[in-house]
């Protein structure tokens, strides 16, 4: 059965365009235990801990978070019969509150509620509106649930009603709950919550970044001073969805089983575009469906998706959903990413005219620079016959940037002053013992932190924004990026980019 139908919207977001620094604030909700109440069935909630090993699934390391990202305001579950998957019941709970902290883990609890005795299986959904629409199974209900949400893909803050989160569907099977009359028959169910969100951090560890040639003498020094996402996904599931795959090719029907943990072998989560994202596609991709906000391949490097780089050692951050995709079509088209945009302090004693005289005054530079092996020309005329005089001669100022670069060449435009670019694609898994991309390697995953903090540039980024689509996410780069993952609550993963 397939999972694209969009029937709700949980949350409505007006997200503005602004990125926003990290923010600890309390938010004000009651942390008073609940008066004992009346009912057969005492469900408590909490954001759970995760294993202590490093998968796909868990990164062995957790983080709280804030208040307003853990807080949960409402919370309605839904109750079908387990052999039948017929829908039973729903309530809302009231008197919901935070009862402590075990540790790393954040635990609510409500008043009891009364249900019919029987053998269910529990979906809860915090923060988000009543499912309307058919929910007459439990299928029918998977289906109306999901919605678009968050469509402008960027999400700079906590929204006023909290985030969405939910349970893994597989978590709270066959829960048999007694009679109601009988008060000491009384069922307790803990379900665990995990955010529909994931949470992006970016800092660098320094205000500059000296290039240095093979002899160590700095040719350039490099200031990041923007920064924008890449590709950041529109729509989610309400539940999250799992699925064991050795080929690319969608499962014909989701049993109990896709509602659960990620296998350690072949194992994927699903987005509602997942199966969009192919090898043959990422050529040719347009992004005309719009999944992706701020698409690679829509970039417009004039708009205002631009946020500025914040003082070393100081963070930036925002949300955004799930955006996984099968192994081989881990590519740039579609991964989550961030494009750093840097000035270039270059070194006066590296330029060169014509005639190899070094140009020293900056004034006199022209609006483009060519660089070739730590120094920078006047021209490709320059090149040609300073140091390449093979160079053909139909390679000219005015060559596009994949021409040029068969012979090592950049080109860099002059407006303020001259500019170039890095691209850097999020990790969600990291292999450091392969040259090969793996399983759910590259992707971005619910009730994750991706914290990439910048600790070296290794060379100069390109002339224009980098854009190749087909590009595997696993290449030679010039940035090197230390990344701690976080399922809220600590992947540490250290990354470096050469």
């Amino acid at each position: 059965m397939k999972r694209f139908n969009q029937l709700m919207s949980l949350l409505l977001f007006a997200a503005v365009t602004q990125y926003s620094c990290i923010n600890d604030a309390d938010v004000a909700f009651s942390d008073e235990i609940p008066t004992e109440s009346n009912g057969n069935l005492a469900l408590s909630f909490e954001i759970p801990n995760v294993a202590l090993t490093r998968s796909a699934e868990s990164s062995g390391l957790t983080e709280v978070g804030s208040k307003e990202e853990y807080a949960v305001k409402s919370l309605t579950v839904y109750l079908f019969d387990s052999t039948t998957k017929t829908f039973k019941d729903q309530q809302e709970l009231k008197n919901i509150s935070l009862t402590g902290m075990d540790g790393q883990k954040i635990q609510y609890t409500a008043d009891k509620i009364t249900v019919n005795p029987g053998t269910y299986n529990i979906f809860a959904i915090a923060n988000g509106k009543a499912v309307t629409g058919n929910i007459s199974t439990q299928d029918a209900f998977l289906n109306a649930v999901d919605g678009i949400t968050y469509s402008t893909g960027k999400i700079p803050s906590v929204p006023e009603s909290g985030f969405v989160m939910t349970n893994r569907g597989a978590a709270n099977l066959n829960v048999e709950v007694s009679k109601p009359t009988d008060s000491d028959k009384v069922t307790s169910v803990t379900i665990g919550l995990e955010r529909a969100v994931a949470k992006v951090e970016l800092t660098q560890q320094q205000e500059t970044f000296p290039l240095k040639d093979p002899s160590g003498k700095v040719y350039c020094t490099i200031k990041l001073n923007n920064f924008r996402m890449l590709n950041l996904a529109t729509q989610f599931y309400t539940f999250r969805h799992t699925a064991v795959l050795n080929e690319f090719q969608e499962p014909g029907a989701y049993t109990d089983e896709n509602f659960g943990n990620i296998n350690d072998n072949n194992g994927y989560v699903i987005d509602p575009y997942f199966f969009k994202k192919t090898v043959e596609g990422a050529k040719d991709f347009t992004n005309a469906d719009g999944f992706f906000a701020q698409a690679l391949v829509n970039l417009d490097i004039n708009d205002s998706n631009w946020a500025g780089m914040k003082p070393a050692k100081s963070w930036s951050h925002i949300y955004c959903l799930e955006n996984c995709m099968f192994v081989n079509a881990q590519l740039n088209a579609y991964s989550t990413g961030v494009m750093f945009k840097a000035s270039m302090d270059i070194a006066t004693d590296r330029v060169f005219d014509e005639n190899g005289d070094n140009i020293s005054n900056s004034s006199n530079w022209p609006t483009k620079l060519f660089y070739f092996n730590y120094n920078f020309y006047t021209s490709v005329d320059a090149i040609r016959k300073l140091v390449l005089n093979n160079l053909p001669e139909d390679i000219t100022d005015n060559s596009d940037t994949k021409a040029l670069a068969q012979y090592s060449i950049k080109r860099f435009q002059k407006t303020e002053n001259y500019a170039c670019y890095y691209n850097y694609w999020i990790k969600h898994e990291d292999d450091n013992n392969s040259t090969e991309m793996g399983v759910m390697e590259f992707g971005i995953v619910r009730n994750n932190i991706y914290r990439l903090s910048i600790s070296k540039v290794a060379g100069l980024g390109s002339g224009e924004p980098y854009i190749k689509p087909e590009q595997p996410d696993e290449y030679k780069a010039e940035v090197d990026i230390n990344i701690n993952v976080f399922p809220w609550a600590i992947r540490n993963q250290d990354v470096e980019l050469e």
